[in-house]
């Protein structure tokens, strides 16, 4: 029994090794991977306010429409109160 256990553990491991690959690594990768994406995402964030900063006095669609949907992105819709309940009321969110 456990020289099979052991024949078992052993084609586990070469199993774990050259299929599945090492979880350890693989998670490595991809959290690097998130990492670079996320930096990333900053980096053209901070890139369109650097033009809205230069630009953004000039009448141009593009700066207009981003107004709009940072004003529509920041504007609360919704509240949870101290009794674990939601209000949608805008004159209740006030």
């Amino acid at each position: 029994m456990s020289e099979a256990l052991a024949k078992f553990t052993e084609s586990l491991k070469e199993w774990n090794k050259f299929v599945y690959g090492h979880t350890t690594t693989r998670k490595r990768k991809l959290f690097s991977q998130l990492t670079d994406l996320h930096l990333e995402k900053i980096l053209w964030k901070q890139k369109v306010r650097y033009d809205w900063l230069n630009l953004g006095d000039y009448n141009i669609k593009f700066f207009h429409t981003r107004t709009l949907q940072r004003r529509k992105n920041n504007r609360i819709t919704a509240i949870h109160n101290s009794s674990s309940e939601w209000i949608f009321d805008p004159e209740a969110i006030e």
